[in-house]
């Protein structure tokens, strides 16, 4: 110990007498550490951003890419014309890309591209169908770029975007209105997932713009533009496959619902495409195999021809499988069918890369939820699937390159890709750490988020999951709300003010939950911020109906029944059959007891909707309060025969033949709805006033006291 004393000493006295050389090296040792930081500090924190920017598309030039079409000018390059509709991720410079693969004609009986263009100018609508893995999309591409050449602009319907009618034309994205060219690609899935949720209404709030299914929407859409324009036409693609894929769901051609939306199928031709002969299939693999330099001998291509499945996407992902195997198309290494086609290399896949189960499962989870593909979401939802930690992220980004490097188009998967793992990610259980992941990519990237931020927002909302799609819906307007005042755009307007609407929505429903779990406080402070949404709904879009209604609805639950009043009366200015709207001011002016207005409210919506029994039933109530008990039992009764299941109608006509002191009438009454709603009204009837003419009688106190 005296030893290491002294020597401390001895170096205190060197650094007296050698401060420049001990200040030297203090210089160099802050040096060296300053370097050592910012290494450390780019490593830790710079780096990952750097490869994040790498990893994520360019943000588009607009902050909210509000417009439902990607427009394709007239007279466009016929590649990027056939990239563009096609909807491809891939290369120009791959040859075995769709765009890149020369047009076949597949029968050389008939003229399959003139039948299909003289189809289109003959109904002004043509919808193609066939099975998936057919040609569908490519035959429709053709034909939309040879219109492109005769002065057609274009307009592509993007996937997962939300579709209505624009509030003015959308000058900003197009240049001139003559000829428009309409092109719906795929419509069994938008179709589908458009009415697997129907619009609810439920105390005054109502989404009844989401009650509308996609044929619907298509139809005003179309009309919007026919009014607008000059000439309007439409082609589509659909599958029209018999048989579900999956249990529980309709077949392909049943989410069609081609029956049930006469007014908007009876526009279009329907032309199934037929099936192709094998010599199509043979040119196929001749250009194929030459142009992706891919090793084969051309005495097996009949053969193979022959045992194709009948589809053109089979043939071209046997070409890439033997291009990224480097190996021989043979007739031995060919796989006859695209479902076996896909199956092969999705287990091949997980052989050479686990995490590919993990990666395929996450582009099932996005795609379900209407999240964009981009790269970086699909590794961490890859990762959050598989409860990774943050080391095993390396491994996520390797297989997910390898995947990209064999050609699996992942990013851009098409029919039975995905499938190909033979079941379906439950969505539900991670929606909630999905809305997170997501939150917080939108810090880092606001405007690269914006697009899968809207896409998951609407999607959970229309499946009722107000808790994910309420900070999402926040975050958006935290994005592109600044940016409002600096634009006009009519399109992106309209977006925001649905969005604003929806955050009030996703506030009124949580403020109901809450009321019913007796939090009080907390429910009214949501119904507070609906308002607060949906004032701003209006601010920006003051036709906004469904915002004026629902903010209607949101004053009642605060009991400012003046205030909802005004704005159900905005709600039916604007639209003036808006029952529910009707409605709904009838329950509020009867809560004020304006009950002879209120009357003529309840009558104004069955006017418009004869079967809303809701308002025959109000309607009876309003009657019972003036006194009114014959004219009441009739609305009763006229409930009743609407839906005879109500035992709310019976209940209040048992109370009308009570007052009455009609005995026989008011038990018979009382007993259906007792049976109908044992619990509801068992303990009610006992201390209701209304029964107090007949609540000594044997058989009322019978009816309530069963032994």
């Amino acid at each position: 110990m005296r030893n290491l004393f002294d020597g401390l000493k001895e170096v205190w006295k060197y650094i007296q007498d050698k401060p420049d050389v001990v200040q030297a090296i203090g210089a160099i040792a802050a040096l060296l550490f300053t370097i050592t930081g910012v290494a450390w500090t780019f490593v830790k924190w710079g780096l990952p951003r750097v490869l994040r920017w790498q990893q994520c598309p360019t943000p588009s030039k607009s902050l909210a890419d509000a417009f439902p079409f990607e427009v394709i000018m007239p007279y466009g390059e016929r590649q990027d014309v056939l990239k563009r509709l096609l909807g491809s991720l891939q290369a120009n410079d791959d040859a075995l890309a769709d765009f890149n693969i020369a047009y076949v004609s597949r029968d050389r009986r008939r003229n399959v591209s003139q039948e299909l263009e003289s189809s289109l100018r003959t109904k002004k609508g043509l919808l193609i169908l066939g099975r998936t893995g057919l040609g569908k999309t490519r035959e429709a591409a053709e034909l939309a770029q040879r219109l492109n050449q005769e002065g057609w602009t274009i307009l592509r319907l993007k996937d997962g975007k939300w579709l209505d009618v624009p509030v003015m034309f959308p000058e900003g994205h197009m240049e001139q209105r003559r000829k428009l060219l309409f092109f719906l690609d795929d419509l069994n899935r938008p179709m589908y997932s458009s009415r697997q949720r129907e619009g609810v209404s439920r105390n005054g709030i109502s989404d009844e713009i989401l009650k509308e299914p996609l044929q619907e929407r298509l139809q005003r859409t179309l009309a919007f533009y026919e009014r607008e324009c000059r000439e309007v036409w439409v082609v589509a693609t659909a599958r029209n496959e018999l048989v579900p894929e999956r249990e529980g769901e309709p077949s392909e051609r049943d989410k069609l619902e081609l029956t049930k939306y006469l007014r908007f199928w009876r526009r279009f031709e329907q032309y199934v495409l037929p099936e192709s002969q094998w010599q199509a299939f043979v040119t196929v693999l001749k250009e194929g195999v030459k142009d992706g330099s891919i090793k084969a001998d051309s005495r097996d291509f009949d053969e193979i021809a022959r045992r194709n499945d009948g589809t053109f996407r089979n043939i071209v992902e046997n070409l890439i499988q033997a291009k990224t195997r480097q190996e021989q198309l043979s007739i031995q290494t060919f796989r006859p069918t695209l479902l076996g086609s896909w199956k092969e290399r999705y287990d091949l896949a997980v052989r050479q890369y686990p995490v590919t189960k993990s990666l395929y499962d996450a582009v099932d989870l996005l795609r379900q939820v209407d999240v964009e593909l981009q790269p970086v979401l699909v590794q961490k939802t890859a990762l959050l699937l598989r409860k990774g930690h943050w080391w095993q992220a390396w491994e996520t980004r390797r297989g997910f390159r390898r995947l990209v490097a064999m050609e699996t188009r992942l990013l851009d998967p098409p029919d039975g890709l995905i499938e190909a793992k033979e079941y379906r990610v439950e969505a539900g259980e991670y929606l909630s750490k999905l809305s997170k992941l997501l939150l917080q990519e939108a810090k880092r990237q606001p405007l690269v988020m914006v697009k899968p931020l809207s896409g998951f927002a609407f999607s959970t909302y229309r499946l009722s999951c107000y808790r994910e799609a309420l900070p999402c819906l926040t975050r958006l307007l935290g994005i592109l709300e600044p940016s409002l005042g600096l634009r006009n755009e009519s399109a992106q307007r309209s977006e925001l003010a649905q969005i604003f609407w929806m955050r009030g929505n996703c506030f009124s429903y949580l403020g109901e939950d809450n009321k019913l779990g007796n939090y009080q406080d907390l429910a009214q402070k949501n119904f507070e911020n609906a308002i607060t949404s949906y004032d701003k709904a209006v601010e920006i879009k003051p036709d906004y109906y469904e915002a004026w209604y629902n903010r209607g609805g949101a004053l009642s639950e605060l009991d400012q029944l003046e205030n909802a009043i005004t704005s159900y009366d905005k709600a039916v200015e604007i639209k003036p059959n808006f029952h529910e709207a009707w409605y709904n001011r009838g329950n509020a002016l009867s809560g004020l007891d304006q009950l002879e207005n209120a009357i003529t409210s309840y009558d104004r919506a069955i006017e418009i909707k004869l079967d809303k029994y809701e308002a025959y039933c109000s309607r009876g109530n309003a009657l019972f309060k003036l006194d009114q008990l014959e004219n009441a039992i009739i609305s009763y009764d006229k409930a009743i025969e609407i839906k005879p299941a109500d035992s709310n109608a019976f209940y209040n006509k048992a109370c009308c033949f009570a007052v009455q002191a009609n005995l026989k009438s008011a038990l018979e009454n009382l007993r259906k709805a007792l049976d109908l709603s044992p619990d509801e009204y068992q303990e009610l009837a006992k201390t209701d006033t209304d029964f107090d003419s007949i609540r000594n009688e044997l058989s009322f106190q019978a009816l309530l006291n069963p032994q």
